[in-house]
């Protein structure tokens, strides 16, 4: 995150998100978008800077009044970081009014038009490929070379390769 950028947060459309790092919640308010449209968040792991977003925005839209069903999918493991993330926020189970549904896939798994593959990172990750209207996206995060990622992205309209780091940050992006 820098002065001009936030982390990784992609809005899709008006229904789906992909990640929801800091600085995401300001650049969807900024963006004006009904966030009641949005149907599903995407989580691709478990790294703050791809969910330190997530309850900011939950409580953002919960206070805005919000009626309309919400999932939430993550990677493996997910489920269990949710709610280690509501219980450290003091976000109690009966907070959120609207049907909240989280969901984790596993490797390789559909979600709708969504398909998933495995990235190479330090904990379980998920690349996301969605394909509708006739175009195709795929979004891969933290990932070095990755075989099944190549896989999942062939053919795509665009290809989002996220990383953090740059060359001589080797040793950190490591960890």
């Amino acid at each position: 995150m820098s002065a001009k950028r936030a982390c990784p947060s992609m809005l899709v459309d008006e229904s789906i998100v992909f990640d929801l790092g800091p600085g995401a919640l300001g650049n969807i308010r900024r963006s004006r978008i009904e966030t009641e449209r949005l149907s599903s968040i995407f989580i691709s792991h478990c790294h703050a800077d791809h969910i330190s977003d997530l309850i900011p925005f939950l409580w953002a839209i919960q206070i805005d009044g919000r009626e309309n069903p919400l999932h939430i999918i993550g990677p493996p493991g997910f489920t269990l970081i949710f709610q280690k993330l509501r219980e450290c926020t003091n976000t109690p189970d009966t907070f959120f009014t609207f049907p909240l549904t989280i969901t984790e896939m596993q490797f390789g798994d559909t979600w709708g038009s969504i398909h998933t593959c495995r990235t190479d990172h330090s904990i379980p990750t998920l690349a996301f490929r969605l394909d509708s209207g006739g175009k195709s996206i795929c979004y891969g995060a933290d990932t070095i070379y990755s075989p099944a990622v190549i896989e999942l992205a062939r053919d795509v309209d665009l290809l989002v390769h996220e990383a953090t780091f740059l060359e001589d940050q080797t040793s950190i992006a490591e960890l």
